[in-house]
Formats: structure tokens, C-alpha cells, sequence
């Protein structure tokens, strides 16, 4: 009996513990998501300022699956080199890219964007709606050292669902609110962005696929 009672005892310890684990790696993982300005060191200096804004590289061209995949994807190693077999090969950094990319390794880089895993955020519904990605990753053509440009909290993200104000080049304005042409005009003409492509009169009816009519049900993030 007095057995029994031990196991039962460290059995229950054993499962607080655990809870304890999981619960504290979910508040972990909130609270990174949470974590503005966060610019952690990665292995070597990459900057974003250089490629995408002086060289003005599309996103897309390293980022390749953002449009294709729930994930954007770090670029491999190879898609680097195709540029750095010519681009800056005197530079220490390149060298020693090389020297990885030649044994078939990578660079341990450190994730900056850390979502709860109760969080589903798939980048290929948001880029085909029209959204930029500027809108959660800040200005990143004009960072050196990339950072947590947002703080996404369940608050930050409904609001762009609730506003959201985007154009897809092949369904025209994607927005419930806009009364008229002219006023979807002026609207997104205001943010420079999206104003060539509004030309349509009526406007075309908006794809529920996608988030230019954003869902703010609790299972369009919570899967």
C-alpha cells in the first residue's frame, strides 16, 4: 500500500512537472513573438540594406518559396553563391561561406521571427493577397542587421485583418469598405504602393481564398 502511494505521489509530481515544462515553453515562445527590436548576431554580418536596398534584390529572389509555401525559407547556400563566386570573393565572410558550402554545410543562422506553434501564419496566402513584406517585417532594405521590426500580438495581427487594404494585381482591390473607385484610389494611392494597379470600375468581387477579405475567426490563425 505504502508503495502504491509513492508511485502514485511521484507520478503526479512527474506530471506538474511536465505541464510545468510545456506551459513554460509556450509563455517562452509568446514571449518572443513579443519581443520588438530583438536583432540577435548571426554567424556573419548579412545586410539587408545591401541587397535588397542598394542592389534592390527582390525578396522573392532569395526568399523563394514566401509565395509558394507556409514558410518563407532560409535561402540555401548555394543560391548565395551563384552571386559570390564573383561578388566580394576577397571578403573573409564570402571565404568562409565558401569553405561551408564546399563540404555541403550552412551557417547556423539564428531565427529573429519566433511564433507560438498554436500559430499558423502561412506566407503564401498573405504575398498572393498583395500583402508586403514590409508590412511584418518592417523596412528591411534599409537594415543592416535585421530585427524584429513588429510586435505580433494577437491585437497587432487582427487589426490588419480588420483593415486590411491590399490589392492582388489580378483581382483588383481587396477591400469590403471601399464605397467607390475613386475613394480606393486615393486611399491606396496614399501609401505608393498599390495605386497603378487600381483601375477597375465596379469593383471585382473579393476572393474569400485569400486574406484580402481577412477572416478574424479564431481558426483562420488558431489550427
Amino acid at each position: 500500500m505504502q508503495l502504491n502511494r509513492v508511485v502514485i505521489i511521484l507520478l503526479a509530481f512527474g506530471t506538474v512537472v511536465v505541464a510545468g515544462l510545456v506551459v513554460g515553453e509556450a509563455v517562452c515562445l509568446v514571449d518572443q513573438s513579443r519581443n520588438k527590436n530583438y536583432a540577435p548576431e548571426q554567424p556573419i554580418p548579412f545586410s539587408h540594406k545591401i541587397h535588397a536596398g542598394d542592389n534592390k534584390m527582390e525578396c522573392l529572389y532569395c526568399h523563394f518559396n514566401a509565395d509558394k509555401s507556409r514558410h518563407a525559407g532560409i535561402p540555401p547556400m548555394s543560391l548565395c553563391m551563384g552571386c559570390h563566386k564573383t561578388v566580394a570573393v576577397e571578403s573573409e565572410h564570402i571565404k568562409k561561406m565558401k569553405a561551408l558550402n564546399d563540404k555541403g554545410e550552412s551557417f547556423a543562422w539564428v531565427k529573429v521571427y519566433n511564433l507560438p506553434e498554436h500559430v499558423s501564419f502561412p506566407h503564401r496566402r498573405h504575398i498572393n493577397a498583395g500583402v508586403r513584406c514590409q508590412t511584418c517585417h518592417g523596412e528591411v532594405q534599409e537594415m543592416d542587421k535585421v530585427k524584429q521590426a513588429r510586435d505580433l500580438t494577437m491585437g497587432w495581427c487582427l487589426s490588419c485583418h480588420r483593415g486590411n487594404d491590399y490589392v492582388s494585381k489580378d483581382l483588383g482591390v481587396g477591400y469590403r469598405s471601399y464605397a467607390t473607385h475613386h475613394e480606393a484610389t486615393l486611399r491606396i494611392g496614399e501609401s505608393g504602393h498599390y495605386g497603378n494597379v487600381v483601375k477597375q470600375t465596379p469593383l471585382p468581387p473579393i476572393d474569400k481564398s485569400t486574406h484580402m477579405n481577412a477572416s478574424t475567426e479564431c481558426s483562420a490563425c488558431h489550427r
